[in-house]
């Protein structure tokens, strides 16, 4: 099932053809929002008359403020993952209820560090999947 392609900049889509680690922040949907306003801004670079070079970057939301935002973004980073790799759904569904379930137990803050933790760890140890890690929360 081929899902309704995400708006990411090539930046990240080789970034999850890599298997690079991304921050799932880059996901929730204002951000979305911006990477769709930004398509096609490639170059960052702009002068003006004076001959001065600056960096034009995309505004970016850098908090999750509650689990629905962070299962918002979750889910098109998922989408994005999943037209790469389509064999790998059972499993992103398993870490995502890993996820739900360790919020109904843990502070929101720890639950959000220990994401950043097993994805952090999945990148250095390519043959682990999410739930495997050994990360406290």
């Amino acid at each position: 099932m081929l899902l309704q392609k995400p708006s990411l900049t090539n930046k990240m889509w080789k970034s999850l053809a890599c298997g690079s680690f991304i921050n799932l922040q880059k996901f929730s949907y204002k951000n979305m929002i911006n990477n769709v306003k930004c398509i096609g801004e490639d170059t960052l670079l702009q002068s003006s008359d004076s001959g001065i070079i600056s960096i034009k970057k995309c505004p970016r939301n850098s908090t999750f403020q509650n689990i629905s935002e962070w299962l918002l973004a979750f889910k098109a980073y998922m989408n994005a993952v999943l037209i790469l790799y389509e064999n790998r759904e059972q499993k992103l569904n398993i870490y995502r209820n890993h996820i739900n379930e360790l919020y109904i137990e843990h502070d929101f803050l720890a639950v959000l560090g220990y994401d950043k933790n097993q994805r952090i760890a999945l990148v250095v140890n390519w043959d682990a999947i999410l739930i495997d890690q050994d990360i406290e929360a």
